[in-house]
C-alpha cells in the first residue's frame, strides 16, 4: 500500500501514507546513530570509573530507548521524554570519565545516584554538556551544509531533498549556462 511519490524520489524514504513504516525507521536509524556514544561511554565508564554506576545509568538508558517509538507514534514531540532522559544518563558517564582522566577521581559514584548532591551533579553534567554542545552544533551545521554544498552526486542519483533526478538537473543546468554563453559573446 504505497502511496504515489514524486517522480524520481526514492520509494525507499518515501513516508506518505504509512507513518509506521516512518517512526520505525527513525526509531531505528536513531538508534543506530546513537549505539557508539551508548557504548563507549559505559563500557569506558565501566572500565575506568565504576562499573555499577555505569551498569545503572545504562540500563535507564536503555529503557528510554525502548519506549522511544512508542511516544514518537504518539506524538513527535514525545519522543524528547525519551531522547533527554537517555542523554540524562549518558551524560554523568562522559563527565565522569573525562574527570577521572583530568583529576583522578570521579565526581558521580553509585553511592550518590538517589541523593540530592548526585542529581545536582546529573543536572550539572546534563547541562554543561548542553551548552558545550551549542556552539560545536551550530559550527558542525556550518561545517556540513558546506560538504553537502559542494557535494557532487553522480548522475542519475537522486539528490537529498529533491524530486528530481540530477541528471535532469544538470540538463537543465547544461542548457542554462550554454543559454548564458550565447549571449555573452
Amino acid at each position: 500500500m504505497w502511496s504515489k511519490h514524486k517522480k524520481g524520489a526514492n520509494p525507499r524514504f518515501c513516508y506518505d501514507g504509512v507513518p509506521l513504516w516512518e517512526i520505525g525507521d527513525r526509531s531505528m536509524l536513531n538508534m543506530l546513530e546513537q549505539h557508539v556514544y551508548f557504548l563507549s561511554f559505559v563500557w569506558l565508564h565501566a572500565i575506568f570509573v565504576e562499573a555499577r554506576l555505569a551498569g545503572a545509568l545504562g540500563l535507564v538508558a536503555v529503557a528510554t530507548r525502548y519506549i522511544y517509538p512508542f511516544l514518537r507514534a504518539k506524538n513527535m514531540i514525545y519522543m524528547e521524554f525519551s531522547t533527554q532522559p537517555y542523554w540524562f544518563c549518558l551524560r554523568p558517564l562522559w563527565g565522569n570519565v573525562v574527570c577521572k582522566l583530568l583529576t583522578g577521581e570521579a565526581l558521580l559514584t553509585y553511592a550518590q545516584l538517589n541523593t540530592t548532591e548526585g542529581y545536582k551533579l546529573q543536572l550539572f553534567f546534563f547541562l554543561g554538556a548542553m551548552l558545550t554542545m551549542i556552539p560545536v552544533g551550530f559550527t558542525g551545521a556550518a561545517i556540513v551544509n558546506r560538504m553537502i554544498g559542494d557535494l557532487k552526486l553522480a548522475p542519475g542519483t537522486v539528490a537529498p531533498g529533491k524530486p528530481t533526478m540530477m541528471a535532469d538537473e544538470d540538463e537543465k543546468a547544461k542548457a542554462k549556462r550554454a543559454a548564458n554563453s550565447d549571449h555573452t559573446e
